[in-house]
């Protein structure tokens, strides 16, 4: 079944993902991300975290253990060529989503898991960080 469109702003949506969504060393969970249109994830730790993109499609973004889900377009990202670092960003009426992916190494604070990225969240002025990847080069 194709994706559903996302919706126009940053909403809750209802799209209840797995049980297994935080186990960040599951080979599955990524590669189940994967197959549904993730090109890129992140996670994160204290309280868990995840960022999903969808190509130029959409971000879904998990806060609090999964307490909490936002969904927004993805915007036209910013890439700083001498920081490494691509940043994403979005504004809406009282919202502010910003995620900033930098070409850095980073170590899972809870799995020790490796990541080819380092990965900073922001929303509504909370800062997360964590680790993420490119899911086209998973096997």
């Amino acid at each position: 079944m194709p994706p559903q469109d996302p919706p126009p702003d940053m909403g809750r949506t209802s799209d209840v993902q797995p049980d297994n969504t935080f186990i960040e060393g599951s080979e599955h969970v990524w590669l189940a991300a994967r197959d549904r249109g993730v090109t890129f994830r992140a996670v994160g730790q204290e309280p868990g975290w995840l960022v999903e993109i969808e190509g130029d499609r959409r971000i879904r973004v998990v806060t609090d253990y999964g307490q909490d889900e936002r969904v927004t377009p993805v915007p036209r990202p910013v890439v700083d060529s001498t920081t490494w670092t691509t940043t994403y960003r979005v504004v809406t009426e009282g919202r502010e989503l910003r995620i900033s992916i930098r070409d850095e190494p980073c170590v899972d604070t809870m799995s020790g898991e490796r990541f080819p990225t380092t990965v900073t969240l922001v929303l509504d002025g909370t800062t997360w960080h964590g680790c993420g990847r490119a899911l086209d080069d998973l096997p």
